[in-house]
C-alpha cells in the first residue's frame, strides 16, 4: 500500500494517482521501480557467485583426488586422476551453466556435492571431517545463490523487474 503524503489515504501499490485527492504517485513509483531494479541486480550478482565456486570445486576435485593418491601407486593415481577429472569436468560445466541459469545449476551442484560427500563418507567415515570449512562455505554459497535466484524469479513473476 502507498500512503498519500497529501491526504494520508492508503492506495494500492499500482495506483498512479491518489484515490482521495488525485495527487500523482509518479515519483514514488519511480523510486520503487529503481529500488526493485537495484535489488534485482544485487540478487543476480549473488546468484552468479555460484559460478565462481563451481569452478573452484572443479579445481579442488582434481587436486583433492590426485594429491593423496600420488604415493599410493600408479594404478591408484590413474584411477584418482580419472575420477577427479570427471568430477572436475562436471563442476566446470556447472560453473558455465550457473552463468546462464544460476538456480538450476546451484541446485544441481548442491545435490551433486551432497551425493559425493555421502559416498565418500560411506567409504571412509574420516572424510566427514576433512575439509569441513570448505564444505560449509560451499553449502552456504550455494544455498544463498538458490535463495537469491528464487527471490529474483519472484520479482520477475510479480512484474516488478524484467528478466
Amino acid at each position: 500500500m502507498i500512503k498519500c503524503s497529501q491526504c494520508g489515504m492508503e492506495n494500492a501499490m499500482i495506483a498512479q494517482f491518489c484515490e482521495g485527492c488525485r495527487a500523482s504517485f509518479a515519483a514514488i513509483q519511480e523510486q520503487l521501480r529503481a529500488a526493485d531494479e537495484e535489488e534485482a541486480d544485487l540478487l543476480r550478482r549473488q546468484a552468479k557467485k555460484a559460478s565462481s565456486w563451481m569452478f573452484a570445486v572443479a579445481v579442488l576435485a582434481v587436486i583433492g583426488t590426485v594429491a593423496p593418491s600420488i604415493s599410493a601407486g600408479e594404478e591408484a593415481l590413474i584411477a584418482a586422476l580419472i575420477g577427479g577429472s570427471v568430477i572436475g569436468a562436471l563442476f566446470m560445466g556447472l560453473g558455465f551453466w550457473a552463468r546462464r541459469n544460476p538456480l538450476a545449476a546451484s541446485i544441481t551442484g548442491l545435490v551433486l556435492l551432497s551425493v559425493l560427500w555421502i559416498a565418500d563418507a560411506v567409504m571412509d567415515p574420516r572424510f566427514i571431517y576433512r575439509g569441513i570449512v570448505i564444505k560449509v562455505i560451499l553449502v552456504v554459497v550455494l544455498v544463498r545463490a538458490i535463495r537469491a535466484s528464487l527471490r529474483h524469479r519472484q520479482l520477475v513473476a510479480d512484474g516488478r523487474v524484467e528478466a
